[in-house]
């Protein structure tokens, strides 16, 4: 497990960190943007809810990509797709390109942290998944705190190369995301042999996975009694306020 630690932790907990970097670090960059854009509150509002929409609308299809072509493929594709759409921010002229780039993200984004959750199911042991689990979304709140302190910075960047402060935060916080999409594809070792499982075996062992499950338990719920299970149900609408709250503010 040490091994497996060493080897997946890191990546998936840098990959979910640059995630969120490149989701809010628009909130940074429409202190100048906005006003060199001549983007209004409604228009800016707009763009980051289209963000969602695409995040939402492809979260199933790029999972079921995920299974098909294998995530050592997959994961770096949807990487290197917010990666470029969140690079090209930097070169918004006005409200339509700044729509587009912002639902491309989303498409990007949406596969990610279901992906990365299959990369725990299936190297993880039950007894240790919930605490390496904490760990990836720990790089949530880190990534909204290293992107805070360096935005500031960056943006006092103002007018070198003849860019703006807020196309060289574009810029930057971009760049870490392309370099990981290539590591996810590079990588050796045991992560690399879970990223290219052929779809079919994946299928398998998520069956032995249910049955040896359904058998520790004693039968398995349907999907109706589960979906209406009162105490799932208050945890996703308590989970769904605590996500807007945070977002809120960018």
């Amino acid at each position: 497990i040490g091994r497996v630690n060493w080897r997946i932790i890191p990546l998936l907990f840098a990959a979910y960190f640059v995630a969120y970097i490149d989701r809010v670090n628009v909130g940074f960059a429409s202190l100048t943007m906005n006003p060199a854009l001549g983007l209004s509150a409604e228009q800016y509002g707009l763009a980051a809810g289209l963000f969602f929409a695409g995040y939402v609308a492809f979260a199933v299809p790029s999972n079921l990509i995920l299974a098909w072509v294998g995530g050592r493929i997959w994961l770096p594709v949807i990487m290197l797709a917010w990666g470029v759409a969140s690079l090209l921010n930097a070169w918004v002229t006005g409200p339509q390109s700044f729509y587009l780039l912002r639902f491309v993200l989303g498409l990007g984004e949406a596969g990610l942290y279901p992906g990365l959750l299959y990369i725990l199911a299936m190297w993880a042991p039950d007894r240790y998944r919930v605490r390496m689990l904490m760990l990836m979304i720990l790089s949530s709140p880190f990534s909204i705190m290293v992107g805070s302190l360096v935005s500031q910075p960056i943006l006092s960047l103002d007018g070198v190369g003849g860019l703006a402060g807020w196309q060289w935060l574009f810029i930057l916080q971009a760049l870490p995301t392309l370099a990981l999409a290539a590591a996810f594809y590079l990588t050796p070792g045991p992560l690399a042999g879970l990223l290219v499982l052929p779809w079919f075996l994946t299928a398998v062992l998520l069956a032995v996975v249910a049955v040896r499950r359904m058998a520790r338990h004693g039968g398995s719920r349907p999907l109706d009694r589960l979906v209406s299970d009162a105490a799932l149900l208050w945890l996703t609408a308590g989970a769904a306020c605590a996500l807007a709250e945070r977002l809120g503010v960018a």
